[in-house]
């Protein structure tokens, strides 16, 4: 295969055109086999490996969410086997910016998050997508703001973005190949591994090594004797380098980098989650109540929401689309929130035939709400924290625990507040000049606009000093006499 590509081009861009280069990966619970020690839910081993690889690596992977160089997030879940897949089934949920926010990025922060959540609300149902999914961008979907990247600004609405397709059940590049088990025999540091493929196609659903047509591959990096810590670490099949295009990759985001969208891949991921004829058992969140008939609503008595068995595990298709509501409350004051009603329709099979039962949610607060903290501490500077994504409890079916199963649409996201930090570290880089900066966050696109930097009101050329070494800058031109007119 190979030698006939080296001989034609052609040969080449049917190669990428072909099923077998699409590829994505599902995100959900922990399993048993997924620990720490094999890499599952810890993001500063892979950023620690990626920065040590080569010069090229360190370059583009000290400067993504995950990166090392200020403190990655943690993986809160791990990988899934295709069937295992976990999803949301509720199709309108709220989200809302809470004061702590608002005081740190301001009114052009809520736009980013708003921005963020149009990209998303724009998508059309699952199922309407074309078969090969060209109208998504692969490569491209990434572009860089220079002057954003040089002064190491991390874009608030891409981050956004990010964090909502993974809520959402997809992982990115970063577990084409997950690290199974790390069995030792004798003798320090001898192991036998297993690697398993989670990356798979949405067309034919098959285990791919392709992710929005590029080939990984992957080197078991072991940090023996020091940590008992190990994990297949993706890479290019035809190179060295790094290449991470997914939306779903927490590592893909680089400084200046911005999102015009989700890539074909993200898209191939939930389809395959999403799409009406995918049917799960799972239930309902629990402030959710059904109609056990096909005719319109009808309203259950009671106040508890799973009296009657209105909200049983069922088998249920997907919703084939989630919009992004926005709504106004700030959870400093508890001011601003009225509780309501969400009315909806699911696809369910009872008595072998497919019906769309009736469903209606009552919100007492928003399912996302978006803030911010210092969280800077023990020395990494962190740019953002989301909870954990809490599973609607399921009984016999997915009594496993590997899946299939349901995501509660309730989260709280926190974004660093602490700023750009300054980071020394003994014995030699202990004052400014031998410092080195963290990021920021910002706001940017490929116009000709400068950058918007975070906190609300910073200006971009007190930035551009902070980030320049201190002696490449100039002294200050005191000669000649002040005069107000000039």
């Amino acid at each position: 295969m190979i030698s006939f590509i080296k001989k034609s081009c052609g040969l080449m861009l049917a190669l990428l055109a072909a099923p077998q280069v699409f590829g994505f990966s599902f995100y959900g619970p922990i399993e048993s086999w997924q620990t720490t020690e094999k890499n599952h839910v810890d993001r500063w081993f892979y950023g620690a490996v990626l920065r040590a690889e080569s010069d090229a690596s360190f370059a583009f992977f000290s400067v993504g969410p995950g990166g090392l160089g200020y403190g990655g997030t943690t993986d809160l879940g791990g990988s899934k086997n295709l069937g295992d897949e976990y999803r949301l089934n509720t199709p309108s949920i709220t989200y809302a910016i809470d004061a702590s926010f608002y005081d740190y990025f301001g009114a052009n922060g809520a736009k980013a998050i708003d921005q963020a959540m149009a990209v998303l609300n724009r998508l059309p149902p699952v199922s309407r997508t074309s078969a090969d999914l060209s109208e998504f961008l692969t490569e491209g979907n990434q572009r860089v703001n220079q002057r954003a990247q040089a002064l190491q600004l991390i874009d608030l609405k891409s981050t956004v973005l990010h964090i909502m397709v993974e809520r959402m059940g997809l992982f990115g590049e970063t577990h084409v190949f997950d690290l199974h088990d790390r069995v030792a025999y004798p003798g320090t540091c001898n192991f036998d591994y297993a690697t398993v493929i989670r990356n798979f196609d949405p067309v034919t659903w098959e285990p791919t090594r392709f992710v929005n047509g590029t080939l990984y591959t992957y080197n078991i990096a072991d940090l023996c004797p020091a940590f008992a810590e190990a994990d297949a670490i993706e890479r290019i099949g035809n190179t060295t380098a790094f290449q991470f295009t997914a939306v779903a990759t927490q590592e893909g985001l680089i400084y200046g980098g911005y999102y015009l969208n989700i890539t074909r891949d993200d898209m191939g991921g939930l389809r395959y989650l999403y799409r009406a004829n995918n049917f799960n058992n799972e239930s309902l969140p629990p402030d959710a109540v059904a109609s056990t008939t096909t005719s319109p609503w009808t309203p259950v008595g009671g106040t508890t929401t799973n009296a009657f068995r209105t909200n049983t595990l069922a088998l249920r298709g997907g919703i084939e689309k989630i919009t992004f509501v926005k709504t106004q409350f700030d959870s400093q004051f508890g001011v601003g929130w009225t509780p309501r009603t969400v009315r909806y329709s699911v696809p369910i099979v009872t008595n072998s035939h497919l019906i769309y039962q009736p469903v209606q949610r009552r919100l007492t607060q928003p399912d996302i709400v978006f803030r911010a903290a210092d969280l800077t501490a023990g020395g990494f500077n962190s740019t953002y924290r989301r909870s954990s994504q809490v599973v609607i409890s399921n009984n016999v079916p997915n009594s496993s625990g590997a899946g299939p199963g349901a995501f509660l649409p309730q989260a709280t996201i926190t974004f660093n507040k602490a700023g750009q930090v300054i980071l020394n570290a003994t014995p030699f880089f202990l004052d400014e000049v031998t410092s080195s900066t963290s990021f920021q966050w910002g706001s940017f696109d490929g116009s000709t606009n400068a950058p918007i930097v975070y906190p609300s009101g910073t200006s971009i050329s007190e930035i551009e000093s902070a980030v320049l070494n201190s002696r490449l800058n100039p002294p200050p031109d005191t000669s000649g006499t002040y005069n107000p007119l000039f």
